[in-house]
């Protein structure tokens, strides 16, 4: 809300000059109003303080403290000032002094950035006053600056949220790209592990080679007893011959 400040001079303050009785109070009224003129606001303050002594219910001096704690920029005061008056005079007997303190309202809290609440005071100013026009004009000017803020508060939810889907996206594409590296390694871990296992299953134990031997060599004494009977067969069966024919 700094650029609230350049529109200072459009938030205007309402001075009230009443009548009032007694006598002394109307001047001590009206001196606070010549203080406030020459931008003496804290002596303003005290001039209409001493007349609110004297009449203290009365609305339109309090109007005329709040505006100077107003000048003074003590805001929250400003504002605690018509609150209180208006919970002692609830009642509306003049609607244009009523419209001046919830215009005057409106001021203090928009000045402490409670833009919602001044906006409502001004409403009830335009309410009670349809004919003053700076309370229309802060009215519209405040209700612009809320739809701005709105737009921009979407603005900043749909950047958050494209950030945190922009970052979301980094990180999948970080996990993918480690997936990536870690393919080949988890690939020959498992060439590794399938050479290891037919190494393995290849492999032939010692007893295994035993047996083979073993095998061998019955088959090599079964050829070599085959080989033998054989010969025996061709030669007729026996390596001597009797001669003799008896």
């Amino acid at each position: 809300m700094s650029n609230i400040l350049k529109l200072k001079n459009l938030l205007l303050l309402f001075i009230f000059l009443p009548v009032l009785t007694p006598a002394q109070s109307w001047f001590d009224n009206r001196s606070g109003i010549t203080e406030y003129n020459k931008g003496e606001y804290e002596d303003a303050q005290k001039k209409f303080q001493k007349a609110r002594k004297k009449i203290p219910d009365d609305p339109s001096v309090t109007l005329n403290i709040s505006s100077t704690l107003y000048k003074q920029e003590i805001y929250n005061e400003a504002g605690d000032e018509i609150i209180k008056s208006l919970r002692k005079n609830p009642e509306i007997t003049d609607s244009s002094l009523y419209s001046s303190l919830y215009y005057n309202l409106g001021n203090s809290f928009f000045k402490q950035e409670s833009l919602g609440q001044a906006i409502e005071f001004y409403k009830s100013a335009v309410r009670l006053n349809s004919n003053d026009l700076d309370a229309k004009y802060n009215l519209e000017l405040l209700l612009k600056i809320a739809q701005q803020q709105q737009q921009n508060q979407r603005q900043n939810q749909q950047q958050e949220q494209q950030k945190e889907g922009n970052q979301q996206q980094q990180q999948q594409n970080k996990r993918q790209d480690q997936q990536n590296q870690d393919q080949p390694e988890q690939q020959q871990a498992q060439n590794q592990q399938q050479e290891q296992q037919q190494q393995q299953e290849g492999a032939m134990s010692k007893e295994d080679a035993e047996r083979l031997m073993d095998a061998f060599r019955r088959q090599e004494q079964e050829m070599i007893y085959g080989q033998s009977q054989q010969q025996e067969r061709k030669t007729g069966g026996s390596k001597y011959r009797n001669q003799r024919d008896w």
